[in-house]
């Protein structure tokens, strides 16, 4: 609601955590460059649907930059905004470039998205009766630090997963995110280290006796 209401140069009363009201007056469509952090893993997919139908009508081209999470449960990957949703959104006229400038997962979040919009001033008419033809299927799988897992273990699953299905599988090892203490706040980072097996605890006790 905080995008849409700079966007749309708006008046908002209601827009906070724990509203049971709100009320939202847009005046005009503002192009520009924008920067939008979300703070947490929030969905920057779903920031950018929420803005993009004013943006792609408005009177001059938008940049933005949206920090957050870019593959989130219940909401639009980016991969799915940029092989299915934007190619679509292009055939009624507005050209969106999407960049994935770094994957944010959920809890830590830390992604970033970079967005290159250029308006149309009118929308084209599309019909979209026939499914088409299967280009092909691709598995990409995105790894975020999973250190104590082995590298093979997820290609392995996805594959035989996908057998007969999907002939390409991808796999991409993510390194942890290095989240701006501006966007979120600061946590502790989570303790990796391995834990000691059973026989070692009991060795362990018995020594201390």
């Amino acid at each position: 609601m905080q995008a849409a209401t700079q966007v749309g140069e708006a008046v908002s009363d209601g827009a906070e955590i724990g509203s049971c009201e709100l009320v939202f007056r847009p005046e005009k469509i503002r192009a520009g460059e924008y920067r939008f952090a979300i703070g947490t893993a929030g969905s920057t997919t779903l920031v950018l649907q929420t803005i993009l139908p004013a943006l792609i009508l408005a009177d001059g081209p938008s940049r933005l930059t949206l920090e957050g999470g870019t593959h989130n449960p219940f909401a639009p990957p980016f991969d799915f905004l940029a092989h299915t949703f934007l190619p679509q959104l292009a055939r009624f006229g507005p050209q969106v470039e999407a960049t994935l400038a770094r994957p944010g997962f959920y809890p830590a979040g830390g992604g970033r998205l970079e967005i290159e919009i250029t308006p149309v001033p009118k929308l084209h008419p599309v019909e979209l009766l026939d499914r088409g033809i299967d280009q092909g299927r691709r598995v990409v799988a995105h790894l975020a630090a999973l250190v104590h897992t082995s590298p093979n273990a997820p290609s392995r699953n996805s594959r035989s997963a996908w057998a007969g299905r999907a002939p390409r599988v991808k796999l991409s090892n993510i390194p942890p995110p290095t989240v701006p203490a501006s966007s979120s706040p600061v946590r502790s980072p989570p303790n990796t280290s391995p834990k000691p097996s059973p026989a070692s605890v009991k060795r362990e006790s018995a020594s201390s006796k």
